[in-house]
């Protein structure tokens, strides 16, 4: 991971693999138009259990972890443990402690707000990565929808200018992982579980211990806080692996809890845009330098019968503002005049 402190934390990417953002005619033109990239509340996306995914997952791994350290400790004797003590039902009960005050300390103070891509390896798909991927392309029907070609490395750079003149609590470029148990996690998020676990470990001892809360505790718990964003931002269900998501994620704070923590400028501006059935609130990421910012490296006009205006049309806009942005068609043979 690449930490700088609750600046821009990103999960190492290679220099083959790319991020695609599919979008529609609408929306490539709001991203071109307003040179910006759209984040979306966490509760509009299409997953009821966003950020909510991680919760058992994360809740059984606590408590299996504390109650290893824990006896472990007591096997040493470096702990004493009253004998009505069941140390397993104690450590399922500080886990869940750990993880419902956290997300309740989260979400009160701050908002997710995602931008999600496909992410694809030149060197393990070369024709997804060529052409674009046949389901999201019969996503857009008619219209043919758009690919949008991002390179990790300098999405990341991007985002760390924007880091630093705007106010959040953190951004996180993150690949998601889609684990039916706990041996589906990848080893970058396993380090930030074990430093969970290590915060409820600290816990459990001072509780048994009916010790006060000192400073080496409260720096556990802090710390935990940056790990627990990243694995609630970087886990989903099983149901959404096809999607082989990346996503980058920002913890928007609260107006009034920016204000309590001293802040003399706002958080980043909510917009809100038309969705189904109600109003979609979003915030801009890098407003006014997304395109400058050389982090689009390419477009993918997908299938349809005006793919070649689209091209044409693409082209003549990039060219007008000196932009290095390749604009190529889908070779994808699909039909969508029907």
């Amino acid at each position: 991971m690449e930490d700088d402190d609750w600046g821009v934390i990103s999960s190492s990417f290679s220099e083959t693999e790319r991020f695609f953002h599919y979008t529609s005619a609408e929306g490539l033109l709001g991203i071109l138009n307003s040179d910006c990239i759209w984040a979306t509340h966490y509760r509009f996306l299409n997953d009821r259990r966003e950020i909510r995914a991680a919760e058992d997952i994360l809740q059984s791994h606590l408590a299996k972890g504390i109650h290893r350290r824990v006896a472990a400790m007591k096997a040493n004797r470096e702990l004493v443990v009253r004998a009505d003590t069941s140390l397993k039902e104690a450590s399922n009960a500080e886990a869940k402690v750990i993880v419902e005050s956290h997300y309740d300390a989260t979400l009160l103070l701050m908002t997710p707000y995602v931008t999600s891509f496909f992410l694809c390896d030149k060197t393990i798909d070369s024709t997804h990565f060529r052409d674009g991927v046949l389901r999201h392309w019969a996503t857009y029907g008619r219209s043919g929808g758009f690919a949008i070609q991002i390179s990790p490395q300098k999405l990341y750079s991007a985002l760390s200018d924007f880091s630093r003149l705007n106010i959040h609590s953190a951004i996180l470029q993150t690949r998601v992982n889609y684990p039916s148990e706990e041996d589906g996690i990848d080893d970058e998020l396993r380090k930030d579980f074990e430093i969970l676990v290590n915060a409820g470990v600290k816990l459990m001892e001072k509780s048994l211990r009916r010790e006060e809360v000192d400073s080496d505790l409260e720096a556990a718990i802090d710390k935990s806080y940056l790990s627990f964003c990243r694995v609630i931002s970087s886990i989903k269900l099983p149901y959404f692996a096809d999607e082989n998501e990346a996503r980058v994620v920002i913890f928007r704070p609260t107006v009034k809890s920016a204000k309590a923590a001293g802040k003399a400028e706002l958080p980043p501006l909510v917009h809100l845009r038309s969705g189904l059935g109600s109003p979609v609130p979003y915030i801009k990421l890098l407003e006014n330098f997304v395109l400058s910012s050389g982090c689009i490296e390419r477009i993918i006009v997908g299938p349809s019968s005006e793919s070649t205006m689209s091209k044409i049309a693409l082209e003549s806009f990039l060219e007008a503002r000196e932009l290095d942005i390749e604009v190529t068609l889908s070779d994808v043979p699909y039909l969508t005049t029907r």
